[in-house]
């Protein structure tokens, strides 16, 4: 995942925003650009009547009755406002005539939403003409917040292809995933409809694909209206905040996506975690005499930490695995030295497939997995060629770290892929561009502190961003010591 420490968050999400990654109106198709944070004039809990659009094409957000407004929420998400609504009668309108009428278009937006026992909160939605919601071509995108009828709170995306009441063509799905009830999310959804059934909605959350269909025909709204909080026919309202809604025409390319969630993602900060406990930089598994499984675990850093467990499993799942150490592992307390662990499991069987996790305690016994890793035991008690691991893509880190005057950058994959690296300062500017290809296995690419002309770096804090072909990437952080 993308982590920075959170002292340094103040610092530098700011001048990335502005400076590596593309701003919404840069990507094409945007139709409408609603931005908490460019509303004027009120305070803290003052009631909003006009969220004016910032796409240029004047599709501002509206409601004229006093008692159905929104609030206006300063500080609410990485210092920046949000549009609070009460889940009881708050919602806002945008008129667009036809320019909202699309067959194919994306939706992205920052919220989050609390749990108020409602059936389904919809954050936006656009329906046909009439009142009858079971007889009208419409569109909404909700989370259904009612455990009873949604099985656990979850996203889902709703099209009704034709009139005719309950049983109109429509498509409904629903996230994989539950819903995080009153955590702030970056969601996309994509939709391309088609004249038969054989078009393409899909969720996104977070940047990761949660759910789609291959059957979503053209919803063929006509209505020029899009409501923000509530279902097009008024009702359904959305408990929760929202800082920032884009609507584009088209289906958002993968680059395009990414750039955009980017750019959310380094603006709002929605994926910050907490400080790790520890800072891993490997965990393998290799065969060693009688058969055995020996695990070793590096880690660069150690806060306020107790121990280690070991789990293990002969399927790609935690919940099936178990702790196979007899006593906790323990940890270093706290440290910022390298420290090197081993476990050996010999209770194993030959030919054999494993898993492997480490379960990560710290001193307030807050615990984090790692893993998995897996290895295959051989047919043999004492094999003279012990099988392969089998690697899977990821970051594993910079080391050393800090470091004088150069650093490797770890790193697996899981087939033969073209790896980058871009690195840069804290004031967002590319400092070095790293790129290689690779085989199956654990690399290293090495940056030798230098930046893209051959100048030395100064010393200070850099961030880099790790690109496994297009499929897979992740930021970290290291530091140049000189």
């Amino acid at each position: 995942m993308k982590r920075f420490n959170t002292f340094l968050v103040m610092l530098v999400v700011l001048v990335f925003a502005a400076t590596l990654f593309s701003a919404p109106d840069e990507i094409a198709g945007l139709k409408t650009w609603l931005d908490a944070s460019t509303i004027d004039g009120l305070s803290s809990g003052d009631p909003v009547q006009y969220w004016y659009d910032q796409s240029g094409n004047d599709y501002d957000a509206v409601q004229n009755t006093f008692a159905n407004r929104p609030l206006y929420i300063t500080e609410a998400i990485n210092s920046f406002p949000v549009v609070r609504f009460d889940g009881s009668n708050d919602y806002m309108t945008i008129t667009s005539d036809t320019g909202l009428n699309m067959t194919a278009f994306s939706i992205a937006v920052v919220l989050k939403i609390n749990n108020n026992g409602n059936n389904i909160q919809v954050i936006t939605s656009k329906e046909g003409t009439g009142s009858d919601p079971w007889n009208n071509r419409n569109w909404w995108y909700a989370v259904n917040s009612n455990p009873a009828t949604a099985g656990a709170p979850a996203h889902r995306i709703w099209f009704r292809t034709s009139a005719g009441g309950a049983t109109a063509n429509g498509v409904n799905i629903y996230s994989s995933a539950a819903h995080a009830d009153g955590e702030y999310l970056i969601t996309m959804v994509t939709f391309v409809g088609l004249p038969t059934n054989d078009g393409t909605a899909v969720l996104y959350i977070n940047d990761n694909p949660d759910m789609s269909s291959n059957t979503a025909r053209v919803p063929d709204v006509t209505q020029p209206y899009v409501q923000i909080g509530a279902q097009g026919n008024i009702q359904r309202y959305l408990n929760g905040d929202i800082a920032e809604l884009l609507i584009y025409e088209g289906a958002l390319s993968s680059d395009d996506r990414e750039a955009l969630n980017e750019y959310l993602y380094n603006k709002y900060f929605v994926e910050q975690e907490p400080p790790l406990a520890i800072e891993l930089s490997s965990f393998t598994a290799s065969l060693i005499t009688n058969n055995y499984v020996q695990l070793r675990w590096v880690t660069e850093s150690e806060t306020n930490f107790l121990g280690y467990n070991v789990f293990r499993g002969t399927e790609n799942s935690i919940s099936g695995a178990y702790k196979v150490n007899p006593l906790i592992i323990n940890g270093s307390g706290s440290s910022s030295i390298q420290q090197i662990y081993t476990f050996t499991d010999e209770n194993v069987e030959m030919n054999t497939l494993y898993y492997y996790w480490l379960e990560a305690i710290d001193l307030d016994m807050t615990t984090a997995f790692h893993g998995p890793i897996s290895i295959q035991t051989s047919l043999e008690e004492d094999p003279e060629t012990p099988p392969e691991v089998e690697y899977v893509t990821r970051l594993i880190g910079a080391y050393p770290n800090p470091f004088n005057p150069g650093t490797n950058i770890r790193f697996e994959l899981d087939q033969p892929e073209t790896v980058s690296v871009i690195i840069y300062n804290v004031l967002g500017q590319q400092v070095k561009y790293l790129s290689d290809n690779f085989q199956t296995g654990e690399h290293s690419l090495f940056w030798d502190g230098t930046d893209n002309k051959g100048n030395p770096s100064n010393s200070g804090i850099y961030f880099y961003r790790f690109m496994a072909g297009s499929r897979y990437q992740q930021y970290n952080k290291m530091i140049l010591l000189k």
